[in-house]
């Protein structure tokens, strides 16, 4: 197919592009990669310090804190059970709520057609529509 220059010379340049655009795109990957393990490393090392500095390896220490952790996990499933205890009986209460709204709700609209239809009729007696004898 025969193009203008211009247009031969664009799809040359596209087609470099896009063959060169997957290597960086690689290569910014490989980079943030390598940035992360460094980051990754540093932190490890961080906190390998700061145990070392707090003496943790004890342990006795190892042990209070898994006590901790295990009362502290006891007492989070006690008030979980607690709470979905207290949600289920709102929801409860809600839905008897509802429930007795939506009764009232019913009542109310047969006692607004039977208003509307006495208001009709009085309106059609003054009017001398309807004759009461």
């Amino acid at each position: 197919m025969n193009l203008p220059f211009g247009l031969t010379a664009r799809r040359e340049v596209a087609g470099k592009n896009n063959q060169s655009t997957p290597s960086r795109t690689t290569a910014m990957y490989e980079n943030m990669l390598s940035q992360y393990r460094d980051s990754l490393e540093k932190a490890h090392e961080c906190m390998k310090s700061y145990l070392e500095k707090q003496e943790i390896n004890d342990d006795k220490v190892l042990t209070q804190l898994s006590n901790r952790i295990s009362e502290l996990k006891g007492d989070t499933e006690k008030y979980n059970h607690q709470l979905q205890a207290e949600i289920l009986t709102n929801l409860d209460k809600l839905t008897t709520k509802v429930n007795k709204g939506k009764a009232l709700l019913r009542f109310l609209i047969i006692l607004n057609i039977l208003s509307l239809g006495g208001i009709a009729f009085l309106v059609l007696y003054v009017l001398d529509v309807i004759a009461i004898y």
